[in-house]
């Protein structure tokens, strides 16, 4: 637009020349923008800070109903982990992750549907290459997930080690145990230290590749584009947008 709209003079656009009404409009419109992310971040901040809450009354509850056996087997450590990172994994899934995933989609929709309006072959070329890259990032979240996982595990083990612990803590020094709860510590330590470091290795080496492989898509939709732009086909203000 700003291209072909307002410097290209054989265009005849009523913007021509309008160079300073044009960056008003736009931050103006970055400006708004800006005003309705942070009263999006807002509401949903306070709605996940009042479900985080009702969530953990709930759990609470929920662990107060179940019988004596269902103690027995377990740490308390682990049940104080769980409960937290619970709570903490709904609170980043409704004042992150679904905001994010809503705002994408209309995005994404409202992207396509400007882009086949402009040019349909470039947006088809465009969208061609969305499905090799979508799955290459499912392989990629599919791993890390696993590594994710396991690190959790980890954690949840040395915080539930942790807990117990510390709270019987008087038992382990009237018994003189000091040194093989260091053992247990240092061994589920040791897995939790391993456990990151594969997770945070495989993190250094996928974001790179992804970023790549998305700079590849770009490239050839940037080529792609050239040559219309070559042929004829296509103004440089298009393809620029």
């Amino acid at each position: 637009f700003f291209y072909d709209e307002v410097l290209d003079p054989a265009v005849g656009s009523s913007f021509y020349g309008k160079v300073g009404l044009v960056i008003l409009i736009m931050i103006g419109a970055r400006l708004l923008h800006l005003f309705f992310d942070i009263l999006n971040q807002i509401i949903t901040s306070i709605i996940s800070a009042h479900i985080v809450y009702d969530l953990r009354k709930t759990i609470f509850n929920a662990i107060q109903r179940l019988s004596l056996s269902f103690f027995t087997n377990r740490q308390t450590g682990g049940l104080i982990t769980q409960v937290n990172s619970d709570a903490a994994s709904m609170n980043w899934l409704f004042s992150d992750g679904v905001p994010f995933i809503l705002v994408n989609v209309f995005q994404m929709i409202a992207i396509i549907v400007v882009m086949v309006s402009i040019n349909a072959p470039l947006s088809v070329a465009a969208l061609f290459l969305v499905p090799v890259f979508v799955l290459c990032l499912e392989r990629i979240f599919f791993q890390s997930k696993k590594l994710q996982n396991k690190r959790f595990a980890s954690r949840k083990s040395l915080s539930s080690l942790l807990a117990d612990v510390l709270v019987g803590f008087r038992l382990v020094k009237v018994f003189s145990k000091e040194d093989d709860e260091s053992k247990r510590f240092g061994t589920r330590n040791e897995r939790l230290s391993r456990d990151a470091l594969k997770a945070s290795m495989f993190v250094t080496y996928a974001n790179p590749a992804a970023n790549l492989l998305l700079q590849i898509c770009t490239y050839l939709v940037w080529g792609f584009g050239g040559w219309m732009v070559i042929s004829g086909k296509l103004t440089y203000g298009v393809l620029a947008m």
